[in-house]
């Protein structure tokens, strides 16, 4: 097979060399597909049926040679696979991509550094895009629609699209984000949302985005890399770790200074370097592990006003021994009071036998709603007085809102049942 490749390689850039001041150059660039370049137009067609071939550093492919000529480029329906490095470094590309319902796959730096391209527009069908497949396509300025089979997006992927526009969402069933895959999209400025097969979150894969709103993290999730989410500022509210993460690593949420809570659901057992340093939002911190965790190296929680933990009632004690976690107040989960600060009154929120308690302290209550993850109201009690309880016997096991708002202003507390 590789001598056959180079043999049609070899025939490709004689064809090429002879026809240099033709009209139109031919060659192969997979066993059934083949490419028609216009000299005159400087327009591309790639046609035929089966994977273009992939190339290398050592093996260019015949782009390589027209990658400052080459201006438009259209592929055909029947390729299925782009090549790795096919259009590497094809700076005179521009205008639109658009991939064939045909192509099911996008190789390793495929459009690398086509740095013209202003639009993509994805095929339905593919389920993988390789490693810096899109990287430094800096002009692309589009939104970013991914389709819905995607599983796998590698390292890279699209890191220096700088333009790539509102909001970013992560099919359901992508299973792996790689390492700085949207590293640097800052274009990015509405909502992030996680697929619900989502197992893998590279390092750095959304660090220093624009994103807006909640982070909603997949309970599927079992991975999260060093600074994933570090830098996205313009995150806001609670962020709930799952269960499977049981390392948090470096910096992922560092400088992520909107967030105001945090809850580990899992048997977390280290917490590295800055994980939650500068998140100065930072007032509510839950862990579900029994043993504390070692939480040691440095700057964890530097810069963040948080003061009370709440962990499992029966390791209490631990905590308050252990290093780090006996600077806080350790209280626990669901078996004490939660007060804050709200604009000179104090609301109290409680948990105890299934019941929901909230009291004000010095105001009226005006209002009080429990909204799932979703968003859905669950129970509401809108009379005015100065305590509600709601009965959550007959709901669901996980993690909800509670509203709470009183003549001196607005209230938000996170209950997990």
């Amino acid at each position: 097979m590789n001598m056959k490749r180079h043999l049609l390689l070899f025939v490709a850039l004689i064809a090429m060399v002879n026809q240099l001041y033709a009209d139109v150059i031919e060659g192969q660039c997979g066993d059934d597909v083949v490419y028609v370049y216009n000299t005159d137009t400087r327009h591309m067609v790639v046609r035929g049926n089966g994977a273009m071939y992939d190339y290398d550093q050592d093996n260019t492919g015949p782009f390589y040679a027209l990658s400052h000529h080459m201006n438009t480029l259209a592929i055909e329906e029947g390729v299925t696979h782009i090549g790795n490095r096919a259009f590497w470094g094809c700076y005179a590309l521009g205008g639109t991509i658009e991939l064939p319902s045909s192509v099911t796959s996008i190789g390793n730096e495929a459009f690398y550094g086509c740095n013209y391209l202003t639009g993509l527009v994805m095929s339905p069908s593919v389920v993988a895009i390789g490693d810096y497949a899109f990287g430094s396509c800096f002009s692309l300025e589009c939104a970013l629609l991914l389709p819905d089979c995607l599983e796998t997006i590698g390292e890279g992927a699209f890191t220096g699209c700088k333009k790539l526009q509102g909001d970013l969402l992560i099919p359901n069933s992508v299973k792996t984000i790689g390492n700085n895959a949207f590293g640097e999209c800052e274009g990015f400025t509405g909502m992030l949302y996680l697929g619900s097969s989502l197992e893998t979150i590279g390092e750095r894969a959304f660090a220093a985005l624009n994103i807006t709103g909640s982070l909603v993290i997949p309970e599927t999730v079992t991975s999260i890399g060093c600074s994933a989410f570090e830098d996205c500022k313009n995150l806001t509210g609670d962020v709930v770790i799952p269960k499977g993460v049981t390392t948090i690593e470096d910096g992922v949420l560092r400088n992520c200074s909107g967030i105001t809570g945090i809850t580990l659901l899992g048997q977390v057992t280290h917490i590295r370097n800055s994980a939650f340093s500068h998140c100065t939002s930072l007032v509510d911190f839950v862990c579900y592990a029994t043993t504390p965790p070692d939480a040691t190296e440095y700057y964890v929680f530097d810069n963040t006003p948080l003061n009370t933990v709440y962990v499992p009632a029966e390791s209490v004690d631990m905590y308050k021994e252990a290093p780090v976690w006996k600077d806080f107040e350790i209280l626990p989960i669901g078996g004490s009071g939660i007060s804050s600060p709200l604009h000179g009154s104090n609301v109290c929120v409680s948990l105890q036998n299934g019941i929901l308690m909230v009291k004000a302290g010095n105001g009226l209550l005006k209002g009080v709603s429990l909204v799932d993850a979703n968003g859905v109201e669950v129970l509401s009690d809108r009379r005015v007085s100065s305590s509600v309880e709601l009965d959550m016997s007959s709901v669901s096991s996980g993690i909800y809102l509670v509203n709470v708002v009183t003549n001196t202003g607005h209230y938000c507390r996170k209950v997990v049942k």
